[in-house]
């Protein structure tokens, strides 16, 4: 699945979100899938997954398309990202939204609407409520954590010594 089948830019943001949510929902319960830790590529994704191979860790996944997803979950392959001037980026929306605030509004909504909802926590504020005592390390580009950054500042008051337990 591709963003760019969406019209996206030219589809009003609502009509994108729910298109997309639906869409991606009723592919992953009727198509083929693969493993979330199987559909991602790059020099960092390798790091991770050998820290994955070496360390008892859970491995989460911040995805522009899935939302907040676990290392193990079946997904469709899809093409969405939070990066500006491809065809598969998240549009800005910058009629209605100021900067890359649609990238929150976004990320808000496909966490809200995941389909793995009933598996796990599929936003950050949910899975660090569930693992007060965890400690987090989160990577992603400059346009991913801007994405994020509201999850992350509403998490800190659930973390036990947050001030310890974070790395971003």
């Amino acid at each position: 699945m591709s963003l760019s089948q969406f019209s996206s830019g030219r589809t009003p943001s609502n009509v994108l979100v729910n298109s997309w949510c639906n869409a991606l929902n009723e592919a992953i319960s009727t198509s083929a899938t693969v493993c979330a830790e199987d559909l991602y590529k790059g020099g960092h994704w390798a790091t991770a997954k050998a820290i994955l191979d070496d360390y008892p860790i859970d491995l989460w996944i911040l995805s522009a398309g899935l939302g907040l997803l676990h290392h193990k979950d079946n997904v469709v392959p899809y093409k969405a990202t939070f990066a500006v001037g491809y065809d598969e980026s998240i549009p800005l929306y910058s009629q209605e939204y100021v900067g890359k605030s649609f990238h929150r509004t976004w990320w808000k909504e496909i966490t809200n609407r995941s389909i793995f909802k009933s598996k796990h926590p599929t936003s950050i504020v949910e899975l660090m409520k569930k693992r007060k005592r965890d400690y987090y390390i989160i990577c992603g580009s400059p346009d991913y954590i801007n994405t994020i950054e509201l999850d992350i500042i509403n998490d800190l008051e659930y973390l036990v010594e947050e001030k310890k337990k974070m790395l971003i």
